[in-house]
């Protein structure tokens, strides 16, 4: 795979120019969880058959979820590319503040990984998706 350095984690730019000098990547997917293939340039992307990627920046979400969930806001920070103050307004008070402690310090992909698809039965009325699902969609749609 020529001079291609693999890495299993997300890394900030800064973290990728220290490393290689350079501060353009190539993804391939093994299931849900990117494998970095850092220092890449655009000719060895194109003979590999790698699509560009996007550097994980330090940055602050806000996401709306659905009407459907009791939460109505979800923020949280990355900072190189692991989860950080993540805070949920509405809901089980209880129970998000245990989803948020436990979230920091993943990567995005791994917490998403564990709690998509759980669903809510507030009140005996089975609902499609919860505040961890929403979480997980607000953590994917941002990465």
């Amino acid at each position: 795979m020529s001079n291609l350095e693999k890495k299993e984690r997300l890394y900030s730019r800064k973290e990728m120019l220290e490393l290689t000098g350079k501060s353009i990547l190539g993804v391939t997917m093994a299931g849900t969880i990117p494998t970095i293939l850092a220092g890449c340039t655009k000719e060895e992307e194109k003979s590999q058959g790698l699509a560009s990627a996007n550097v994980v920046e330090d940055k602050d979400v806000v996401f709306t979820p659905d009407k459907e969930v009791c939460c109505t806001e979800i923020r949280y920070s990355i900072k190189d590319g692991k989860i950080a103050n993540v805070e949920f307004d509405g809901g089980c008070n209880g129970n998000l503040q245990g989803i948020a402690k436990l979230a920091e310090g993943m990567t995005p992909e791994e917490a998403a990984s564990k709690i998509a698809g759980i669903k809510c039965s507030t009140g005996g009325t089975q609902r499609n998706s919860s505040c961890p699902d929403q979480f997980s969609k607000a953590l994917l749609q941002n990465i």
